[in-house]
């Protein structure tokens, strides 16, 4: 026993001898994984995908990726500044509601993140 032990032992942190079943981690995983996901909770990404929408349909697809838990980076440059507004505040409303957070890289690149 080395000496972070004996200290760890001394203020009440006792290594525990628990024989931890794998059949019971298993059931565990697979209780927390969701079903029909497009992404897996085991393997978080840490980069985030940057999308260059053209139209309002892409932007509700873009949507989707962030719904179904990945961390986006929308480029709106190829929208008019009217345009641009509108989209904004519709992501706002989509981070708002999934208790997520909104950032900007500058006026024309937000970041949606969990």
């Amino acid at each position: 026993m080395g000496i972070f032990d004996k200290i760890l032992k001394a203020i009440g942190f006792e290594e525990r001898s628990d024989n931890i079943d794998q059949d019971e981690i298993k059931e565990f995983e697979e209780k927390i994984e969701i079903p029909n996901a497009k992404f897996n909770l085991k393997e978080k990404k840490s980069e985030i995908q940057t999308y260059y929408p053209q139209s309002q349909e892409d932007i509700e697809e873009i949507i989707k990726y962030y719904l179904s838990g990945e961390n986006i980076k929308v480029d709106l440059k190829n929208f008019n500044e009217s345009d641009i507004n509108h989209i904004s505040d519709f992501l706002y409303g989509v981070t708002f509601a999934t208790n997520g957070e909104i950032s900007k890289d500058n006026d024309e690149i937000y970041i949606l993140r969990h």
